[in-house]
Formats: structure tokens, C-alpha cells, sequence
């Protein structure tokens, strides 16, 4: 599964609060039911598109550096091997 999209239950509690965010992918979208999913998104950025200064990042900051090698080793942070 994604880094940065879990099941809403899988998520450290101390990061539900202020940094998930609602997520739905086609799969669960229905017609006429409307979409259901307990899927969130573990994003830094703050309601209005902006990222809060490294040292306001607090328990994302935290949950980021222990994922640190896995984010750094994505495709959007690297290219033909750097950073």
C-alpha cells in the first residue's frame, strides 16, 4: 500500500487528527450510494495548500522520519539515482 494512504484505523492516532485527510480511489466510488471509504490520506500540508515550517511539523515530522528511507526513495524525490 501507499506511504501516505492507509485505512483510517491504521493510522497513528497521534497524526488523525491534524494531518489525514478523506481519500477515495474509482474503485469505491458508486453511482448512485455515493462514495464509502475508510481510506485516509497522511499529507503535511495544512487545510489551505500551504506546508507549515519544518519545526511546526511535530508528529508528522516524527512519522515522516521514521518512514524516511521510503519517502526518499520515491520516484518524485529521486531521478536517474538523485536526489
Amino acid at each position: 500500500m501507499s506511504v501516505f494512504v492507509h485505512a483510517e484505523d491504521e493510522v497513528p492516532p497521534q497524526l488523525r487528527d491534524d494531518w489525514t485527510y478523506p481519500t477515495i480511489s474509482g474503485k469505491k466510488l458508486n453511482l448512485n450510494d455515493g462514495p464509502h471509504s475508510d481510506m485516509v490520506f497522511i499529507s503535511p500540508y495544512l487545510v489551505d495548500g500551504t506546508l507549515p515550517p519544518e519545526n511546526e511539523l511535530g508528529d508528522f515530522g516524527d512519522w515522516a522520519e521514521i518512514h524516511r528511507d521510503r519517502l526518499e526513495d520515491r520516484s518524485c524525490v529521486k531521478k536517474d539515482k538523485r536526489p
